[in-house]
């Protein structure tokens, strides 16, 4: 098993193993928070690689378009949770602030890993 997915599945049961003990249902916003980081930084990864091959205005045009892409999801995500479940948002911003650095550092190490960096 790779070390991201073993991340995200160890992630994801941490936070379904405390939503379990505690029997507090917020703690899904932090599941969700931490789906929606991982994914982010897959489509991170691929827009990078895919700029890297082409040319320059290209790169930053399919960057561009994949930050605003991303910060849209992002944004949906958040105010979804904001108008239908409230008490959510403070574990979703947990779950996405955990994620993303966990989720971009197992890119970065697998990067270097194959002799990419």
């Amino acid at each position: 098993m790779r070390t991201e997915k073993a991340a995200f599945l160890g992630g994801m049961i941490c936070i379904l193993l405390a939503i379990a003990i505690s029997g507090n249902k917020a703690w899904f916003g932090a599941l969700l928070g931490y789906w929606l980081s991982f994914i982010s930084s897959k489509f991170l990864y691929r827009d990078t690689e895919y700029s890297v091959q082409v040319s320059v205005p290209e790169a930053l045009k399919r960057m561009h378009r994949g930050f605003f892409l991303r910060l849209g999801a992002i944004s949906l995500v958040v105010v979804g949770i904001a108008r239908f479940q409230t008490a959510w948002l403070p574990s979703l911003v947990a779950g996405i602030a955990v994620g993303i650095p966990v989720s971009l550092i197992l890119i970065l190490r697998r990067h270097i890993l194959n002799g990419k960096g």
